[in-house]
This record gives C-alpha cells, structure tokens and sequence, in this order.
C-alpha cells in the first residue's frame, strides 16, 4: 500500500499548473514593468509650475489652520474614512463640503460644524451627481481638492444591499 507522504498524480499535476501559472505571471508583470519603465515620461516644470502652486496651498495665516482657504469635497463623508477626513480637515481650517447620499445622516454629523457644509448626492445616479455639481458651482465657484473616496465592495453576499 503507498505510504501517507507520497504525492498523488493529480496533487503534482496541480502543483505543475500552478508552478507555470506563477512564472507566466512573473513573466508578464516583468514585461508590464519594462515597459512601464521605458516609455518616456513628460518633462515636470518644477520651477513654473509645481513649487509656485505649493508655495501658493502652503501660505497660511495661521499655523493652527494651514488649510485656511481651501475648499475640499469629500464624497463618501458618513462613515470610515471619509468620516475622519472630512472632520480632520475642517479642523485644520479648510472648508469642507461632505457629500453623501442620507441628509440625515449628513445632517446629524456635521450639522453644528461651521467650516463642513453638507452636500446631497447618490453617485450611483447622474441627475444627483449632476444636481451637486451645479451646487457646488454655485456657492463656491471652484473646488481646490476633490477626495473620491465613496465605493461600494459587493465582493460578499448582502454587503452593499441598502433598505
């Protein structure tokens, strides 16, 4: 009788498709990278561009709010990360505009916040995206950052399913 340790001609097989799996992807991320690499990059203007708009996002009037002045839209602002940023930049000073989908939910966390206003809006729908870019035009006539940071995971049955 074959002892315990010995492999099984299907368990080598596998460990064969999986060991060539393994190199045909090394192989291809190395190409991918090579060519990455190779391909020209645009020269960066740092001295006409990149320091001056620096040096204009560093000038403050105060070191307790070095984001004075700014105006920063956060989508996905009810919940994790974009919860902690939004409330972590309008300490520092910026004025921050939360977008979210639930006005109650807008309203119930940043309502008593003078530098956070809040901003209805579904990405999941155009017409709302729509409706809170005219918004945002309007009372603000620009925005200096916006962080995209709402995402739906449906990777796990039932996650992501809203009432």
């Amino acid at each position: 009788s074959p002892s315990s340790s010995s492999s099984s001609p299907s368990s080598t097989g596998r460990s064969s498709i999986v060991s060539s799996a393994l190199r045909i992807f090394g192989l291809i991320a190395s190409l991918a990278f090579a060519i990455i690499f190779s391909y020209p990059q645009p020269d960066i203007d740092w001295e006409g561009t990149i320091l001056p708009n620096a040096n204009r996002y560093m000038q403050t009037t105060s070191s307790s709010s070095p984001l004075n002045g700014l105006v920063i839209a956060v989508t996905g602002s009810t919940s994790g990360i974009g919860l902690g940023l939004t409330r972590k930049l309008s300490e520092l000073g910026a004025s921050v505009l939360a977008i979210g989908r639930s006005s109650s939910k807008l309203d119930s966390l940043f309502g008593s916040d003078k530098n956070i206003k809040t901003v209805l809006a579904d990405l999941n729908d155009l017409e709302s995206v729509a409706n809170a870019s005219h918004y945002i035009l309007k009372e603000y006539n620009h925005l200096d950052i916006l962080v995209n940071n709402a995402g739906l995971h449906t990777g796990i049955p039932g996650f992501g399913d809203y009432p």
